[in-house]
Parts: structure tokens; C-alpha cells; sequence
């Protein structure tokens, strides 16, 4: 379960195009209120319009900012939740710190985030298509040239593995840490309570 209770005011810290707070606000009617953070204006935008055509329209509230520097007062929000966010924070400790800070006690801390696989042969087939055939198909499909396909698993690779981040959330003050895999490990959900 993802939340024990029912938060009446959630923060989606690198919300994007708002897709999490959306379903967010659909599967806990009891949520009042969720604030979607992005750093990325124009995706945020597009999370905007998405939310402008919905019944959830009054309960979704956008706004930019970084996950190192949230402009909230400390003990504000219920919940927390980051997806696929945090591996690009460039302070990884200071995000934590952040959602640490902003949340109210006893709140709760989700983290949606790529992670390891937790099998070796899964590992080294994760491997062969997130290093080879990931960058070469998104490049001539999408034909995207930037390089993002190639960051991604680079990215994936020098974050945290499932371990280690639970010790850096429990570093910035989190208890009850813990964490369940999915896909044999490419994903994990992090949970921990202020």
C-alpha cells in the first residue's frame, strides 16, 4: 500500500508533466490538496494543461522549484513523493534533506526511482539492451540525437543502489526506511517516515 493513511496535503517533488498527481488525486479522494514541484517550466506547462481538462483541476497546484532548495516551510506537506527524480538531482543529500525538512512528523516519504537489478543474469541482460540497444533504438526511432538515451543508463549506473539509498535517507533523518523491488530490481519504491 502506498499510503497507510490518507495525506491531506501532498508534495510531487519533480513532477514533471504531472502524471503521478493525477493519479495521485484519483486513487485517495481524501487527498486535499497536491503541489507538483518541477524544475522544468516547460514540462510543468504541459502538466498545467493536462490538469486545466480534468475534475482534479482545483485539487493539483503547480509550481517550479528544485529538490535542493524547496521554498516551503519546514512541517508543511503530509507526503512526499519523488518520481524518477532524484537520480538527477545534482546534491542528492540535500534533496533528502529538503524532503526531510518539509515534511510534517510522522509523515511519509515515497521514492519511485530506477535502481539495480537484483539477479546477475537480469543484470547482465539490463545491461546489453540499457547500454547497446536502449541508445541505438531511441535514436533512430525517436531520432533523437542528444545523447538522452545514452545518459539514461549512465545516470542509473552511478546512482545509489537500493541499499545505499535507504542508508542516505536514514542519514537525513528518516526512519522506518525500507524498500520493495520491482522488476527484479530496475525500480524500487523507497518508503520512510519523518
Amino acid at each position: 500500500m502506498l499510503f497507510r493513511s490518507h495525506p491531506k496535503h501532498t508534495i510531487d517533488v519533480g513532477a514533471g508533466t504531472c502524471d503521478l498527481p493525477l493519479m495521485l488525486v484519483s486513487a485517495f479522494p481524501a487527498i486535499r490538496r497536491v503541489t507538483a514541484v518541477d524544475l522544468n517550466a516547460s514540462m510543468l506547462e504541459v502538466g498545467v494543461e493536462k490538469i486545466r481538462t480534468t475534475a482534479c483541476k482545483d485539487r493539483i497546484h503547480c509550481c517550479r522549484g528544485n529538490a535542493e532548495s524547496l521554498s516551503f516551510r519546514d512541517n508543511v506537506f503530509d507526503a512526499a513523493m519523488a518520481g524518477f527524480c532524484i537520480r538527477n538531482v545534482g546534491h542528492l543529500d540535500m534533496a533528502l534533506q529538503e524532503m526531510y525538512r518539509i515534511l510534517k512528523p510522522g509523515g511519509r516519504f515515497i521514492c519511485l526511482e530506477f535502481s539495480r537489478p537484483t539477479a546477475r543474469w537480469l543484470r547482465a541482460l539490463y545491461d546489453v539492451y540499457s547500454l547497446q540497444i536502449l541508445p541505438w533504438v531511441g535514436t533512430w526511432v525517436a531520432g533523437d540525437r542528444t545523447e538522452v538515451y545514452r545518459y539514461l543508463p549512465a545516470s542509473i549506473r552511478e546512482f545509489p543502489d537500493q541499499d545505499a539509498l535507504a542508508d542516505r535517507m536514514k542519514r537525513a533523518g528518516f526512519r522506518s526506511v525500507d524498500y520493495r523491488n520491482l522488476s527484479g530490481g530496475i525500480v524500487a519504491i523507497h518508503r520512510a517516515i519523518k
